[in-house]
């Protein structure tokens, strides 16, 4: 999951409203970056809408992305905050095998821990994380063959991955 962020930093000192959009989590030059920022000016990330109508609005123009709450304590949320979120995407070729696709599954998901001190934003990446209901890419046969037999895949994922066959 990527977390958007507005940096107020130029806008505060001139005194003007506005700000740059960045993604957090992005590299770690732009963690420090991001507080460094923080420490001088100030970051503040703007409240996203929980709103149902809001949100629907958002994915038309981003599909695939949600709201969700990020949790007080990193540059710019003094408090749980809810924002705008892209899911993180792994693709893959229709061209793999099944069983490769999901061995690739299974170890994300028992090791998944294991991946989180490698960048900030696989601390997001979790089983629940895993199956994004906002999907707009098919799921790889292998994968949903995995997700089936750990009980997670559902008859409504299953119909939006029919839909998404349909359109090719």
């Amino acid at each position: 999951m990527e977390l958007c962020v507005v940096i107020q930093a130029e806008a505060r000192e001139s005194g003007q409203n506005g700000g740059e959009f960045i993604m957090d989590g992005s590299s770690t030059s732009h963690n420090l970056e991001l507080h460094i920022t923080d420490a001088l000016v100030g970051v503040r990330y703007l409240h996203g809408s929980m709103d149902p109508k809001m949100i629907k609005e958002g994915q038309r123009a981003m599909p695939g992305c949600y709201e969700s709450i990020q949790p007080a304590g990193p540059p710019g949320i003094p408090e749980d905050t809810p924002v705008w979120s892209a899911p993180l995407a792994n693709v893959a070729t229709t061209r793999m095998p099944d069983h490769v696709a999901y061995k690739i599954v299974e170890t994300w998901w028992n090791h998944y821990k294991d991946y989180q001190p490698i960048h900030p934003v696989l601390r997001f990446w979790t089983p629940e994380t895993f199956i994004n209901p906002y999907f707009t890419m098919p799921y790889h046969t292998g994968a949903i063959q995995f997700y089936k037999d750990k009980g997670v895949w559902t008859s409504e994922l299953e119909e939006k991955q029919n839909q998404l066959l349909k359109m090719k």
